[in-house]
């Protein structure tokens, strides 16, 4: 008799994964869609890359949310962060 593990939509290895992309990929995002030259990447809340900018913030606090890390502490830290991005 064996048991079957429920399915996972995301493992932790993709969650990290693909909240790393999303990080390192979004001031390039941004730099490409804005028409001026932006001093920092707060300042294209101002611009037409605003959408984003904002966009990216959710699904990472998304994911941040998702993430439980291995201890209760990193479980706890991840969920403070989620709502840090979520409320910039």
């Amino acid at each position: 008799m064996t048991t079957s593990s429920p399915s996972k939509v995301f493992d932790y290895k993709m969650l990290r994964l693909l909240m790393g992309v999303i990080a390192i990929s979004l001031p390039l995002l941004v730099w490409l869609r804005a028409s001026t030259t932006l001093p920092s990447i707060s300042a294209s809340y101002y611009t037409e890359s605003r959408d984003i900018f904002v966009g990216a913030l959710f699904v990472i606090a998304a994911f941040l949310w998702a993430y439980n890390g291995h201890t209760p502490w990193q479980a706890r830290w991840s969920k403070i962060a989620a709502l840090d991005a979520a409320f910039v």
